[in-house]
This record gives C-alpha cells, structure tokens and sequence, in this order.
C-alpha cells in the first residue's frame, strides 16, 4: 500500500465473495454483506449490515474490534473513512463492488482519490494459507462425493429435479451455499435448472461454499472417457501463468481427444463462481482456482471436466490427489 501511496483499502464482503475478508480477519458475513476498511497502519474496521446484536458474535470469531453501521452502508464507510482521514483509497475487486455503495462512496468522499487496489489486495496474499486450503480441500470433498453420490439418479430428472438430489446431497454433508448450473444435453451448454429432463450425455457444475471459502467442479453425467481425462490431466500440466488460454486450447485441440476443447478459468476467492479469469497472470501463490475443460469427443458427445487447483510458484496442481476426486 506504501508504494501505491493508498492510505488504505475497502475490501466488500457478502455471502457469495466471503474470501478476501475471510483471509484477513476471519469473518464470514453470512446472508449479509459488509465492506472492511484495512488501514495501511492500525487496526481494522467493519462496516457491517448486521445488527449490533451480532457484534459479540462478529468479535468471537474474527480478529475485529471495531465494528459500526448505520442505515446505508456506502454513507458509513464514507464516514468512516472521512473520520480516519484517508485520502488515497484502495477498492478491492472494484468492478463487482455494488453500484450502490460505490455511488455513496463518490458521493460522500468529492475530495478522495478512488482507485482499483485488486492487485495490493492480492499481494497481502503472500504466504499459502494452510487453515484456509483445509476449508478449499473440504468444500471440495464435499462437491466431488455429493456429485458422486447421486450422478447416476440424474438421467431422467428434469433439471429442477435434478438440482434438488444434488442440493441435497451436499447440503447433508455440511455444504453452507452451492450453486448448481446443468446441461440436459449434450449439445447444451450448463444454466440453471429448468423443465428440461436431464439425459446421460448432460453435464452438471457445482459450485460449493464451505465457511466462507467456494470451490467448483464440472462433471459428466455419464462415466466419460478415460482419454479424454487424460487430456485434462494434460492441460493442468500445461497450465502456467504465463501461458494463454488460447495457447494452451491449440495444443489441446492438436491431435488430441478433443474437438473444439473450450476452457473456462474462474479463481474462487474473487467475485462470484463461475467469474472467468482471462489468465492465471498476477495470482499469488496459494490462490485457489477451477479449470474447467470442455469438448468433444471422437464420438461426437460432449465431455466436460472440471476440478479446484492450487497455485504454485509457476504452475498449479489439483487441491486433491487423483483418488479422491
């Protein structure tokens, strides 16, 4: 924040983007939204949309102390913000902020400087967080046994059917929040449930919340083909930061299993599941991100995979051996 010049940053926390709150204080707002004021020097403060009746709660089980609200979130932050005298101020994740806070926070602070801090709020991430992987490792359990548990009862379910075995499934094993996209068929590409009856050439996506922190999987109905999962075994190698996704959607599409192969690269600790990422390029070490591959096999069906992986130095690798996914 020093070499930016920020006095601090404005990093906005909800159900859906728990993460980089969750990383800095350990507070999870859950069926709520709050935006956290993190100094480049002193203590925190949340500005919260709960009610005061929660502060001993929010303080027990985070590392915050001061915590306020008021009746519009944007116009106390922009207090408080006035009250800490900052005058250069960081957003994180500024393009999913709500409008509604940021027209406040523009409103209320004419003589701040407002600037996108994404990258600053990233580079906090500087060591892997061991306590957070445990909680990424778990949501991912959670996703690939519910899937697993009831993919075969799928085939003949229309979509909203099939969503409630799903949604079941996961919520029994401690899933706080999920969201479920499925393609009935093969030549459908995944939305959210309707009327349509699932058949054995559909795909599902799940996308998983465990305490604050999101994972994704994608998966055919039907077994698939080993040849194909081989192909993306051989994307995740190939995955490096450097490296485009058109580079690497060539050399998949030469002479492989796959016609057409499409690949989607959404990080979990931003914005919401399903945000596709242009390029692994900026994300620190210990990200947490899904890579989905789809395609077309040999026989003209469409395959889809797709697993949590973790960010190293260089590369990355699935969050969970072979065995267990």
């Amino acid at each position: 924040m020093a070499a930016r010049g920020l006095d601090g940053l404005l990093v906005y926390t909800d159900v859906w983007r728990s993460g980089q709150v969750r990383y800095l204080t350990n507070f999870i707002p859950y069926w709520n939204q709050g935006v956290l004021l993190f100094p480049r020097e002193g203590e925190p403060v949340l500005a919260a949309g709960l009610s005061a009746r929660v502060y001993p709660w929010i303080r027990e089980t985070s590392t915050v102390t001061t915590i306020v609200s008021g009746p519009s979130l944007g116009q106390e932050v922009a207090t408080q913000v006035k009250k800490l005298s900052w005058r250069h101020v960081g957003v994180g994740e500024r393009d999913t902020m709500p409008h509604g806070i940021l027209n406040a926070l523009a409103e209320g602070l004419p003589d701040c400087e407002l600037v996108d801090a994404t990258d600053v709020l990233d580079g906090l991430r500087s060591e892997v967080d061991e306590a957070g992987l445990a909680l990424y490792r778990k949501a991912t359990e959670i996703a690939t046994q519910g899937f697993a548990e009831v993919s075969a009862d799928l085939p003949g379910k229309t979509g909203w059917q099939a969503a409630s075995l799903l949604e079941r499934a996961l919520r029994r094993r401690a899933a706080t929040d999920t969201v479920i996209l499925l393609a009935p068929h093969a030549q459908d590409w995944p939305a959210y449930p309707g009327d349509k009856t699932m058949t054995s050439g559909g795909v599902a996506l799940v996308a998983v919340e465990y305490k604050g922190h999101w994972v994704e999987i994608g998966r055919p109905l039907a077994n698939g083909n080993p040849a194909v999962r081989a192909e993306y075994a051989r994307a995740v190698e190939m995955l490096r930061p450097a490296a485009s996704l058109q580079s690497l959607r060539n050399e998949i599409g030469r002479g492989g299993s796959l016609r057409d192969p499409t690949f989607i690269v959404s990080a979990t600790h931003r914005s919401f599941p399903f945000t596709q990422l242009d390029s692994l390029a900026g994300l620190p070490r210990g990200t947490v991100i899904a890579l989905h591959l789809s395609g077309t096999d040999q026989k003209g069906a469409r395959w889809w995979w797709g697993d949590p992986l973790l960010v190293e130095e260089g590369r990355a690798r699935p969050l969970l051996p072979e065995r267990e996914r």
